[in-house]
């Protein structure tokens, strides 16, 4: 009996010895970006100016960013507005994508122009058709890497009236009056 019982207790020892914990150890490591959040600031808004027409006026009022203005079919003025703009704030050396819609809308609280074709540039401007055509928000014309000097982060916008779809009645025409809807930019980092 006792030999048995001996015999167990070497048995057990052994199956103890034979199922060995084993413990494992893993770092996790942990990293963040932190980014300053954009904004933008100094918002100019586009300025056409004051704008002849006659009764048959069916062309366009086309604005570079450069604010130079090309009139058309019926359309005349000073040849020269104000460019619409925006400064891009945020982290220094980040690239961000830049998209706007392509679309706005003028009123002067009863009647309404469509503004299309928009475009923008950064830092300078250039003449109706040579800017980056805007083609919806989110989707980007142009990816801008963010400078320490604020200037190199404007957006320049321009723009046509088209004066061809409406008849034209005289009158201040803006986005904010009843029937304008704005132009809209939006900005992300990448």
């Amino acid at each position: 009996m006792k030999t048995k019982l001996l015999g167990a207790v070497v048995v057990m020892s052994l199956c103890f010895v034979a199922i060995k914990a084993k413990t494992e150890q893993a770092d996790i490591e942990s990293s963040a970006t932190f980014q300053r959040a954009i904004t933008l600031t100094d918002p100019v808004p586009m300025v056409y100016g004051i704008i002849q027409f006659t009764d048959s006026a069916a062309g366009n009022i086309d604005m570079g960013t450069d604010a130079s203005i090309i009139y058309t079919d019926g359309y005349s003025g000073g040849g020269m507005g104000a460019a619409g703009s925006v400064t891009i704030n945020g982290t220094v050396g980040e690239v961000v994508d830049i998209s706007c819609v392509t679309i706005a809308t003028l009123s002067d609280g009863t009647n309404t122009m469509s503004i299309t074709s928009t475009e923008i540039n950064i830092a300078s401007g250039v003449a109706f058709g040579s800017g980056s055509s805007c083609a919806g928000l989110g989707i980007s014309p142009i990816a801008h890497t963010i400078s320490a000097t604020l200037a190199n982060n404007d957006v320049l916008f321009g723009a046509r009236i088209n004066g061809s779809a409406a008849p034209v009645a005289s009158g201040v025409y803006n986005t904010s009056k009843a029937g304008g809807a704005p132009l809209i930019i939006r900005v992300i980092y990448q």
